[in-house]
């Protein structure tokens, strides 16, 4: 398609485009499932299955999203493209299984410091000052002057080193958001949630220099 003069980058944003806006439109249902069914996010991923259709314009349809795409491989080729994308997906999720309570009390009853900090990074629980901090840049982000990276909370922290752990982790993956322009599909979302805001503002300064990040 280079060849003939196509330029492919626009293809693929457009698609991107595409993909990004899909998601959103479940963004609301999926996190009020997870709320009331989860009791780990870090056991919780999904890989779905993008049906997209080029028109004669070169523009992308979106035909059908599959939340089981067959991963049977009938070839070689097959093969290794799946395989590797099996290998990068579990390298992103970064499984962890949860502690089972049956296992987690020692003998006279009581848990072990690996095991609290293990419940505790697994758990997010937040603090009275990490709930205002929320509160206020949720509901009144449009207005704020403040900077959300100025004063970052444990909570913020750890956000933001899962997130900065997943992106070096994800292989031949590309991620398209969070992003430094995650912010122009605010306007999609059902709500506007304080994670959203906390990573746009991160990949905003430090998408160009990651290191200078840490």
């Amino acid at each position: 398609m280079s060849s003939s003069g196509i330029d492919i980058s626009k293809i693929q944003e457009a698609i991107m485009d595409m993909i990004i806006k899909t998601i959103i439109s479940t963004e609301g249902p999926v996190c009020r499932l997870m709320k009331t069914y989860a009791r780990s996010t870090y056991n919780c991923y999904e890989l779905f299955g993008f049906d997209i259709m080029l028109d004669k314009d070169l523009r992308p349809w979106l035909l059908e999203v599959n939340i089981s795409p067959s991963l049977h491989t009938r070839s070689m080729l097959d093969s290794s493209i799946k395989g590797q994308l099996v290998k990068d997906m579990l390298n992103i999720v970064g499984f962890q299984v949860p502690l089972i309570s049956s296992h987690t009390a020692s003998d006279d009853g009581m848990l072990s410091s690996l095991e609290i900090k293990q419940s505790s990074v697994r758990n997010r629980y937040l603090s009275p000052k990490e709930k205002k901090k929320h509160a206020v840049f949720t509901f009144q982000y449009a207005d704020m002057k403040s900077d959300i990276l100025e004063d970052l909370t444990p909570d913020d922290v750890r956000c933001l080193i899962e997130s900065e752990d997943e992106f070096h982790r994800k292989g031949a993956f590309t991620r398209v958001f969070p992003s430094e322009t995650s912010s122009k599909y605010f306007v999609y979302f059902e709500h506007i949630r304080y994670y959203n805001l906390l990573l746009d503002a991160w990949e905003k300064r430090y998408y160009k220099n990651r290191n200078t990040g840490k």
